[in-house]
């Protein structure tokens, strides 16, 4: 298999509020090598379900083995798509934000969990944050055909992520929630503090998706 670790991604941050979160576009053959990985694994007899330790209403979590990351360098390709996200917060931080005031040489990055998520109609994530870790990530393989709910005058938000960082107060030009219904290949990162939620849908389709924590350390 192909190594993919020297791919150089780029980090496009959004600022919808305090936090910026981090976009990236996944290229099309890390996608398909995804597509192929996650594939293999929800059809293996041996997975291990990563469930127990998530939020999810949702019955097919399986964890992606280490080796399996290693063997197709995605290991490396996560790192750095948390090590551009972090360089990038730091060097554009919002006013008010609290940086490193010693100038760092470096930032570490330890991967953490890696694991699939195989959501089916009424499935969903609640709202919640995630422990022990300082960065959390999601990208997206497969979106569903939704079944439209029609109800008017409201917006459909079925299979939606949201992130939420505080009440919405008027006339403050800064948002308290970030919505956004993700495209094949779109990969977020995030402080993995800030809360989230994905809405369940309607319809016979699959959303998959792979997510990861990480921990980011500076050196000086």
């Amino acid at each position: 298999m192909k190594d993919n670790s020297a791919i150089s991604p780029t980090a496009h941050l959004l600022r919808p509020f305090g936090p910026p979160i981090g976009f990236f576009q996944l290229p099309e053959n890390l996608t398909d090598i995804l597509m192929e990985i996650t594939d293999q694994i929800i059809a293996s007899d041996n997975k291990i379900s990563h469930g127990a330790s998530l939020a999810g209403q949702i019955e097919e979590e399986p964890l992606i083995p280490e080796q399996i990351l290693k063997e197709a360098g995605l290991d490396k390709y996560f790192k750095h798509c948390a090590k551009a996200y972090t360089i990038q917060t730091y060097n554009d931080p919002i006013p008010g934000a609290v940086v490193p005031t010693q100038k760092f040489e470096d930032i570490k990055i330890d991967l953490g969990p890696v694991w699939v998520i195989s959501q089916y109609e009424g499935e969903y994530n609640p709202l919640h944050f995630h422990r022990n870790c300082t960065l959390s990530a999601v990208l997206y393989l497969k979106k569903p055909d939704k079944k439209p709910r029609n109800i008017p005058n409201k917006a459909d938000l079925d299979g939606f992520i949201q992130w939420s960082y505080h009440s919405v107060v008027p006339d403050t030009f800064e948002l308290g929630t970030f919505t956004t219904e993700p495209e094949v290949g779109s990969l977020f990162i995030w402080p993995s503090h800030l809360m989230h939620t994905v809405y369940p849908f309607l319809g016979a389709g699959e959303r998959r998706s792979v997510s990861f924590n990480a921990t980011h350390t500076l050196t000086y």
